[in-house]
């Protein structure tokens, strides 16, 4: 901890609060740094955190220390019309609610909860791995290394009711479930959507029966850190037109990666879109909905085109390419002396 910053955890204060108390005093601290010659902005879209970020700023010019929305935000400091309207479809997105009503998820535990539920032992921390075979189905949580209370054992997160809204490469916490419902993992790939419904329950008991490879199993009952980025979409080719009518311009979106679930997006682009790569990223998961709400960051393409797929697999591995500077570009060899340039000595 840097002790200029840190700020002491008063008796019975949440997380929440002190996590915006150390943030205030970082961003003062980083603004008397930078000798009060710029402003600080924070930005909340918690209207708790944006009251108490504005108590705490209260004894300091408002135009040097700014609290703001997301939206003031956008609409002070951005001149270009498609941010705010982003913007609106990430908020409209996700404010909508998927109206099937059928989800078994659960609300998270509260953060302080967990974190006295991780302290005694009940609860366990560790990153969320799907199985890119069996995605639907089954993932594991990796135990963290000062969290280990299963000799080591990875701890086995069986269907998406368990697994609760989590997307893989997410910091988690898991509740044990009791010794009775611990099973194996599935040692055979199903071909899952050659199978019908009542012929794949039959597999998986088969699979998961009790023998000497059990695994402990658990249930996601909280997020301590999101692992969400850019991810490789395709929209369906489906009849758009009668998708448009129902839907309201909202769609389902395939991600190339297996392991991530299908992402509902808003877009007046349905028809522009078919057979195009296109990044999303996700912005929520409603405990009432049965998938991510996203929304549309950029097309790369039709699929099969050559710069596509490149495009495509650079952003699937956070790969980012920007433009040379002239700097750089300055110290190439010229055209005219190209097949007579060698390296410096010293290089």
């Amino acid at each position: 901890f840097f002790t200029e910053t840190y700020v002491y955890r008063q008796t019975n204060e949440s997380l929440t609060s002190w996590n915006t108390r150390m943030i205030h005093k970082t961003g003062v601290w980083f603004f008397k740094h930078l000798g009060g010659q710029k402003p600080i902005v924070f930005i909340s879209e918690d209207p708790n955190v944006l009251e108490q970020l504005t108590t705490l700023s209260s004894s300091f010019n408002p135009e040097m220390i700014q609290v703001l929305s997301l939206e003031q935000y956008v609409a002070l400091y951005s001149s270009d019309p498609s941010v705010m309207e982003m913007y609106q479809t990430m908020s409209s997105t996700s404010d909508h609610q998927d109206g099937d009503g059928t989800t078994d998820f659960k609300d998270y535990i509260k953060p302080d909860v967990l974190e006295a539920g991780m302290k005694s032992g009940k609860m366990i921390s560790g990153i969320l791995s799907v199985n890119k075979y069996l995605s639907s189905s089954e993932a594991y949580v990796s135990q963290s290394k000062g969290d280990v209370k299963f000799s080591g054992s990875d701890i086995l997160i069986v269907g998406k009711k368990n697994r609760n809204r989590a997307v893989h490469g997410d910091r988690v916490v898991v509740e044990m479930l009791p010794r009775s419902q611990w099973r194996s993992k599935t040692t055979s790939l199903i071909k899952m959507e050659e199978k019908e419904d009542e012929e794949r329950k039959e597999s998986e008991e088969k699979e998961w029966k009790n023998d000497s490879n059990i695994m402990p199993t658990g249930m996601i009952v909280g997020i301590l850190e999101r692992n969400w980025r850019s991810y490789i979409a395709t929209v369906p080719t489906t009849d758009l037109d009668a998708m448009e009518k129902s839907t309201g311009r909202r769609i389902l979106v395939y991600p190339f990666d297996r392991r991530i679930p299908k992402i509902r997006i808003q877009t007046s682009q349905l028809k522009k879109l078919q057979g195009q790569r296109v990044v999303v990223r996700i912005d929520s998961w409603p405990v009432n909905s049965q998938y991510p709400q996203g929304h549309l960051m950029k097309s790369l393409g039709k699929i099969g085109d050559l710069e596509t797929e490149i495009d495509s697999i650079l952003v699937e591995n956070s790969i980012e390419v920007t433009p040379f500077s002239a700097g750089i570009l300055s110290e190439l060899p010229s055209l005219d002396t190209v097949d007579t340039w060698r390296p410096e000595h010293p290089e």
